[in-house]
């Protein structure tokens, strides 16, 4: 075979073709990428460009700067996250590489839904980036009981010098997981977004081959279900919630207020620290649980 024919083999019969632009895109035809007919002829690469411009449009669309989108190994059945002390979204990379999830480092059989889901992760933890936003810039959100239960959901202290905060996470209650209220408005704005682009899609294309999964999969983990199994234990669920952010805000205030919260690293850590080293051993505790789902 000589190098022309090897090249057009690669490429195709005019060669290597260029990788597509898609920030010249309109909304539409960057949506449309992420169908699987579209999907799977991308490279790796440029799916992680259509992603990052997915972003940007969303991050333009809310008035909040875009946020960098990092691909990286995912453990279990987690799609991505948001974390605000890295700034930045996390991605799972095998979703997007092979459409698969990595389970006790073994890869699982592809997920028909991976396109949609993936969409549907921008779009929601970009909206993780949106709320964190608007905690600094109130004046960007006009909802402000709303803005109220972000700023209690995220709220966080450091009684005796260990992280604490009111984020409830997924491998310790999921259903309180799913109905707080960062959880609550980041699924609703990311099954929202993603439904608008692909059921519009679908009534000119016709059916989408994993569509239909996607839709399955979002009544299965909806707000309605998780309301339903958490009141099963506690029919006053949301209630108890609040009051137990409000008690735990409350605590971090007068232990504060008392000099309690941080006054003894040695309680942390074993051993007496200066205030540099006890500042990072706090970063790192708090970074380490601050990743949004």
């Amino acid at each position: 075979m000589g190098l022309l024919d090897f090249i057009k083999k690669l490429g195709g019969e005019d060669g290597p073709s260029e990788p597509p632009d898609f920030s010249s895109m309109s909304r539409d035809e960057l949506d449309r990428q992420f169908t699987p007919s579209r999907w799977e002829k991308l490279q790796y690469s440029d799916r992680c460009e259509c992603v990052r411009e997915l972003e940007r449009r969303f991050a333009r669309e809310q008035g909040r700067p875009a946020k960098d989108i990092r691909f990286v190994p995912m453990e279990g059945g987690t799609f991505g996250g948001w974390s605000k002390a890295d700034d930045c979204i996390y991605v799972n990379d095998t979703l997007v590489s092979d459409g698969c999830f990595t389970i006790k480092g073994h890869m699982t059989d592809p997920q028909p839904s991976a396109p949609f889901q993936i969409y549907d992760t921008v779009a929601h933890e970009g909206y993780h980036a949106y709320q964190s936003y608007a905690l600094e810039h109130p004046e960007v959100h006009a909802d402000k009981a709303q803005l109220e239960e972000w700023r209690l959901n995220s709220a966080e202290g450091f009684p005796k010098g260990v992280y604490e905060d009111n984020y409830y996470r997924y491998d310790t209650d999921q259903d309180r997981y799913r109905l707080q209220p960062l959880e609550r408005d980041a699924f609703a704005y990311g099954n929202d977004r993603t439904r608008e682009a692909f059921d519009r899609i679908e009534q000119q294309e016709g059916p989408l081959p994993g569509y239909e999964d996607y839709r399955d999969e979002c009544e299965l983990d909806s707000y309605d279900n998780a309301l339903d199994s958490a009141c099963r234990e506690d029919p006053d669920t949301l209630r108890h919630m609040d009051s137990e952010m409000h008690d735990r805000e409350e605590s971090w205030a007068q232990g504060e207020s008392r000099g309690l919260i941080g006054e003894d690293p040695a309680y942390y850590t074993g051993q007496q620290e200066t205030p540099q080293e006890e500042a990072a051993v706090r970063e790192n505790d708090r970074m380490s649980d601050s990743l949004y789902d």
